[in-house]
């Protein structure tokens, strides 16, 4: 390769770098727009709170992001950096290695954050021996993957069944922005959430992980 050539390769990668770069900008600027729409508090001080903690979810997962270089990360990655300051010994994480693009990051990035503080402020992390499995598995078709949240210990009123903002968020996140599914069960055990994420973003290379 000639070093005109090779001049012209680096501003070409530098170009595409800049250009995924400003269309992840957009998309967190759109995320951002959806959370200080959906977010809601009579006292000004608990609305800047909560706005606060949501933006800072979500720029831990564009930290990661940019760590990785603008490519893709696996769903454990984001799951334990969203949920751990919540239950370092409390949660349990069990899946094949999934990878996601950006734009199934920073939207799953909230919904693991508004999972993990309704856990632990009204669900099984709020109990004294109350403990989190989270799981997920590509989706038989290969196109997309499963992710279960089970709570067991939570306690006895279904809060999260409650129409608050963090399900708003969260029911946005997942049914607007990736085009998803969200279902929520409860038994006498405590809480259990399935998430259906489709095609876009994602990829499986067929590498089992054990539960940890």
């Amino acid at each position: 390769m000639t070093e005109y050539r090779r001049i012209e390769a680096l501003e070409a990668s530098e170009h595409r770098l800049l250009m995924e770069v400003d269309h992840r900008s957009n998309n967190v600027l759109a995320i951002v727009d959806s959370i200080v729409r959906l977010s809601n508090a009579d006292d000004p001080a608990l609305y800047a709170a909560a706005i606060q903690h949501r933006v800072q979810a979500l720029a831990r997962a564009h930290t990661l992001l940019a760590e990785r270089r603008w490519t893709s990360i696996s769903v454990e990655e984001l799951i334990r950096q969203q949920v751990t300051p919540f239950a370092a010994t409390r949660a349990f994480f069990a899946g094949p290695d999934i990878r996601m693009d950006g734009p199934v990051v920073q939207p799953l990035a909230l919904v693991f954050h508004e999972l993990a503080v309704n856990a632990a402020q009204h669900g099984a992390l709020a109990a004294a021996r109350g403990r989190l499995s989270i799981s997920w598995k590509p989706k038989p078709s290969g196109a997309g993957f499963n992710i279960r949240w089970q709570e067991v210990g939570s306690r006895p009123l279904p809060t999260f069944a409650k129409r608050g903002f963090g399900t708003v968020i969260v029911g946005a996140m997942v049914e607007r922005q990736l085009k998803g599914r969200i279902e929520k069960t409860w038994s006498e055990d405590g809480l259990l959430i399935d998430i259906e994420i489709p095609s876009a973003g994602s990829t499986y290379d067929g590498t089992l992980a054990p539960e940890h």
